[in-house]
């Protein structure tokens, strides 16, 4: 069963989905410059976005697969 977070990814339009990446993207490397200076509270975080952007990449990835098989 695909998570929550995929499902919502699915339902997203290619404009939306690519500027969803970038704001996580920028979280992310926003969190890791946090860590390394002074630390983050829940280091779990760091693990999540990281994923999230795997997820959307994965998914654009596969949106350029299908268009091209069509």
């Amino acid at each position: 069963m695909p998570s929550s977070k995929y499902t919502e990814l699915i339902n997203l339009t290619d404009e939306e989905l690519k500027n969803e990446l970038e704001v996580t993207r920028k979280q992310y490397h926003k969190m890791r410059f946090d860590k390394a200076l002074k630390g983050i509270e829940n280091p779990i975080t760091l693990r999540e976005a990281r994923r999230d952007v795997a997820r959307m990449l994965t998914e654009i990835r596969r949106r350029e697969l299908n268009a091209e098989k069509a």
